[in-house]
């Protein structure tokens, strides 16, 4: 699978995400949002929402012939057609072909104007903003809002505040401005995703939120708000064994960023206490990367500066 192209220092997300708490509208839960988060470390993970289904290939192949049934039946712009066409984009996504994903989102949003097509929006925005092309992402994104917004008002609801599809694209808005370096208004859309988990109580998304937060900051050069965010997010992604690493080493590069050279030392110390044997590639960096602080630290202490106050370059 070839790598895809990410915006620097911000999370890479995949499309038609669906939290661990169940969205407003049921229709999205299902047929419309195959991909669940799955943080982890690993090949094509950092740690965010990265998800490789088994069998992909005969994965890809079922929805393609469940697509031509419905197509040789009703045409192929039939409503029908719409999550087929979302799943068939997401299928190709994980493959890593970004270009026929695209054109599958773009004919599923052409089935209907709206009604049914928020995921689709919001997996065109995906692919936009994963194409540093942050200007064509944000109509996409804002589409999906409506349309999603739409589909409640339909079923009798009447507010987002709880829905985390209206977290996930708030989240990619966020990104988005970040990308155009408009640091005001991506901490402002990543609060509203924020404030939507802490709603649901989704303590995971919740943590990525600061960290994306803080990410945000350090990408605004406010090295020390960024630092308050990532403490923020480890402390509730501590207890979380697949997560603690990646979060871990957020805060240590944010501590290297303000010159706290000793608490980083200390947050690449605790990864190497927790990262599982088999990632021995993620072990030995990780490694490398606590003997170059300790070499840092000695010579600091042997010139008589304080490792605290003097940033670690590497």
């Amino acid at each position: 699978m070839p790598p895809l192209s990410r915006p620097p220092l911000l999370p890479p997300f995949s499309p038609s995400i669906k939290t661990s708490q169940s969205t407003v509208r049921k229709g999205l839960r299902g047929q419309n949002q195959p991909i669940s988060p799955n943080l982890r470390l690993g090949s094509q993970s950092n740690g965010e929402f990265v998800q490789v289904p088994l069998k992909a290939e005969n994965a890809l192949q079922s929805v393609q012939q469940a697509l031509q049934d419905v197509v040789e039946t009703h045409g192929s712009t039939h409503p029908k057609c719409t999550a087929l066409y979302n799943k068939l984009g997401n299928a190709y996504f994980r493959e890593g072909n970004l270009a026929q994903a695209k054109e599958c989102y773009q004919n599923a949003v052409s089935c209907d104007p709206c009604r049914g097509t928020a995921s689709a929006y919001l997996n065109l925005g995906t692919i936009y903003w994963r194409m540093a092309e942050a200007d064509r992402a944000m109509p996409m994104l804002k589409q999906a809002l409506d349309c999603h917004e739409a589909d409640l008002q339909a079923e009798g609801i009447q507010s987002l505040q709880n829905s985390s599809f209206a977290a996930s694209v708030y989240y990619q808005m966020g990104l988005c401005h970040a990308l155009q370096r408009d640091f005001d208004n991506a901490s402002s859309f990543l609060k509203k995703s924020l404030a939507i988990y802490q709603r649901l109580n989704a303590s995971v998304e919740e943590g990525k939120m600061l960290s994306a937060m803080g990410k945000v900051m350090t990408m605004k050069g406010d090295k020390q708000r960024a630092v308050a965010y990532h403490e923020l997010s480890y402390r509730i992604l501590a207890s979380n064994q697949a997560l603690t690493p990646v979060y871990l080493s957020n805060l240590a590069k944010a501590y290297e960023a303000v010159g706290e050279t000793s608490k980083a030392l200390a947050m690449y110390k605790e990864m190497l206490t927790i990262i599982q044997e088999r990632d021995t590639t993620t072990r030995a960096a990780t490694e490398q990367k606590v003997k170059q602080l300790m070499d840092e630290a000695e010579k600091l202490h042997n010139s008589g500066t304080s490792a605290l106050s003097t940033p670690a370059v590497f």
